[in-house]
């Protein structure tokens, strides 16, 4: 249920995003920064950082992880309020 609430908030998010007169510009230069990024960054590199995030969440603690999930859920619930008060709800 929280997953879809997130969704839902994000895809308000995007719909508000790509409206913007601005929104194809800048995403299409993201793009390219990513792009570039992905060419320049070595298999290695790309090892490290995938075993760096394993280890980061192996060590993670219970209480840590739901303190986390609290804080997605006050920050979507904010964003989804702000959401809709933008659109006049």
């Amino acid at each position: 249920m929280k997953e879809n609430n997130q969704n839902e908030v994000w895809k308000d998010i995007k719909a508000i995003w790509n409206k913007q007169p601005e929104s194809a510009t800048i995403n299409i230069q993201v793009s390219q920064l990513i792009s570039e990024f992905k060419d320049k960054i070595r298999p290695f590199e790309r090892d490290l950082i995938t075993k760096d995030i394993a280890l980061i969440k192996s060590l993670t603690s219970d209480f840590e992880k739901e303190s986390i999930r609290k804080d997605i859920t006050l920050i979507t619930s904010s964003v989804k309020k702000f959401i809709d008060w933008l659109k006049g709800n």
